[in-house]
């Protein structure tokens, strides 16, 4: 079992939305509340998804990388989860919803996303403890979840807090503040 994920597991961390100056893509009330279950949908564990945000962010937004770049691991060591990253395009109504942000994009920026970023895990050393599986493919949906800017800004504060500490959104835009604490 990974240790970090033991850690985490053993803390039960939950994420609260403390002050909130204006609304944002993914948060619109301050209260809201975030747990273990709930910060990233199919992607159970933060370790991985800690290793994997910064590509998948930038292949969110078109970066181009070879194909040996787009193979990455989790950190652990004895239980090593490695996955390929690639593109899935948009498909159904966020397809005409992407269309008519594109058309809108002169007058208001916005983000239009036309792929949504799969990870498949290609091989595993050890076992995992979330339970991933050589051919599992975990599509990164970012709706309806804590903003993964954030989260990814947090996940260390996860790790080194007994009691509640405050963080902030990198975004110098709004300055969300969250409180990350352990039941």
């Amino acid at each position: 079992m990974c240790d970090l994920m033991k850690k985490l597991e053993q803390k039960q961390n939950s994420v609260t939305v403390d002050q909130l100056s204006l609304k944002c893509r993914y948060h619109k009330k301050e209260d809201e509340k975030f747990d273990d279950d709930s910060f990233l949908k199919e992607f159970k564990c933060l370790e991985l998804f800690h290793s994997l945000y910064p590509m998948v962010l930038a292949l969110m937004y078109d970066a181009n990388f070879s194909e040996d770049e787009l193979v990455l691991t989790c950190p652990n060591s004895e239980n090593t989860v490695t996955v390929r990253l690639f593109l899935e395009p948009v498909k159904g109504i966020d397809f005409w919803i992407n269309s008519v942000k594109e058309m809108l994009r002169p007058l208001r920026p916005m983000d239009v996303v036309t792929s949504t970023v799969c990870a498949e895990v290609i091989s595993i050393k050890g076992q995992c403890h979330v339970g991933c599986e050589i051919g599992d493919v975990f599509r990164v949906d970012l709706t309806g979840t804590m903003c993964p800017q954030a989260l990814y800004s947090v996940f260390p504060a996860f790790l080194h807090t007994d009691g509640c500490q405050s963080c902030t959104c990198p975004s110098n835009v709004n300055q969300i503040v969250f409180e990350s604490s352990s039941n």
